[in-house]
Order: structure tokens, then sequence, then C-alpha cells
């Protein structure tokens, strides 16, 4: 979950939250752009706990832009991610309706 240091919590986050929850997909909470100057981590970790409802303790920062926490981003990912599953013998597909 993807989550702008400046912005914050916006509709389309929540809307893709619900999506995912629907979906039952692991969700890993990321505020990214923490190198902007408007950046407000505090209240993007108040907006995760309170409106989101997920553990602030899994958030990770990111700054795209420098690289910063991109390496643990993709630790997590392989870490809480499950592999995808399906036959190497049938097309590729994303979402497995």
């Amino acid at each position: 979950m993807l989550i702008d240091a400046s912005q914050g919590v916006e509709a389309q986050t929540i809307a893709n939250l619900y999506m995912a929850v629907e979906h039952n997909l692991t969700i890993i909470p990321v505020i990214n752009k923490i190198d902007l100057a408007s950046a407000d981590i505090p209240a993007c970790l108040h907006q995760i706990d309170h409106d989101l409802g997920l553990d602030t303790d899994m958030t990770i920062q990111v700054s795209a832009k420098t690289g910063f926490g991109v390496d643990a981003l993709f630790e997590a990912i392989v870490k809480y991610i499950e592999p995808p599953k399906g036959n190497d013998q049938e097309p590729l597909q994303a979402l497995d309706l």
C-alpha cells in the first residue's frame, strides 16, 4: 500500500485497500517520497494506524528518488508475499479470478 509522505492517505488509497482485502492479499504499508521537504511521516503513520487499521510496525519508509529503503521494501516483499502459484505450461496471468 503506497502512501505519499506529503499527501498522506487519499481516497484511492482506501479504495485500493478495500480491493486488496477483498482479494485476500498481503498488505505492506509503504510511505514514499520521504525525501520531500513537505513530508509528514508522523501524520502518515497516524493515518496508517487509525484510518487504514494497518500495523505501523510493518511500515517501510522509502525514497524512490534517492533509493533509500528500497532494499528493505524488496526484503519485505520476499518475506511476506507468497510466490505466485500456477502452471508454467499455461499462459501467464497477473490475477487468478
